[in-house]
């Protein structure tokens, strides 16, 4: 009866802090699903809107500040629209993609924990420049202690994949639309990665784009105002 009794006390003591966490949780849970309903009926009447909505925006614009800024913002604005389009959306598009190939390629290779695999791929993908990295170490290391054969077989199966996502997939789902060279997305990785961790390393990018593109409007604009056309040759300008 003692045993039983202290059984039921560790029971009853284990449900009763759990009682809050669980509400706690609960409580997380149904206010989050309420916020992404409410996030997807505002997107649909947003999009149900939105010519409306671009006209008063515009409207607004040119009313708070002069001609120059105005068309600044407006130029901005259409930049900021093509990075979160292109990248954004795109990137995600991409590793889904790459994600699936992965999917089917390990099951055909007959590969262990296929899904783990392919989610791991296909998450990682999304970051540029080290994603792949990122991705193939540690599901390499996970092979090996497995099976050194299957991890090999892995290693030459994600460098095609790679190759055949940044020469074929990326630029049919991306293009080249964030007007930044090699350089500068090695720069933006780096440094979000370096402030921020993972997903400094996702968001840098589009984030440095924004800011690359907001410097080029405005020396695009400075120079339309001046009536200065900028050549490629060296020297002066007349």
């Amino acid at each position: 009866m003692l045993i039983n009794f202290d059984v039921t006390k560790k029971i009853t003591s284990v449900v009763t802090e759990s009682i809050p966490k669980i509400a706690s949780y609960s409580y997380g849970f149904v206010k989050g699903f309420i916020n992404l309903i409410l996030a997807f009926v505002s997107a649909f009447y947003i999009l149900l809107d939105r010519e409306k909505l671009v006209k008063g925006i515009k409207k607004l614009n040119y009313s708070l500040f002069d001609k120059n800024f105005a068309n600044y913002l407006t130029l901005w604005t259409n930049d900021a629209k093509t990075v979160f389009e292109q990248y954004i959306v795109g990137n995600i598009i991409d590793s889904f993609i790459v994600g699936v190939i992965c999917y089917f390629g390990a099951l055909v290779l007959k590969l262990p924990y296929t899904s783990m695999i392919a989610l791991i791929i296909g998450v990682t993908n999304v970051i540029p420049v080290f994603g792949p990295f990122l991705g193939a170490i540690p599901v390499i290391i996970i092979l090996c202690l497995i099976d050194p054969f299957s991890a090999l077989i892995f290693t030459i199966f994600i460098f095609i994949l790679q190759q055949f996502d940044g020469n074929i997939i990326k630029p049919i789902v991306l293009g080249d639309k964030l007007g930044m060279s090699g350089f500068w997305i090695l720069f933006s990785v780096t440094i979000g990665g370096a402030l921020f961790g993972v997903v400094g390393m996702f968001l840098g990018v589009p984030i440095f784009a924004l800011i690359y593109a907001g410097v080029h409007d405005y020396i695009q604009v400075r120079l339309r105002n001046k009536k200065i056309t900028i050549n490629d040759r060296a020297g002066t300008i007349d």
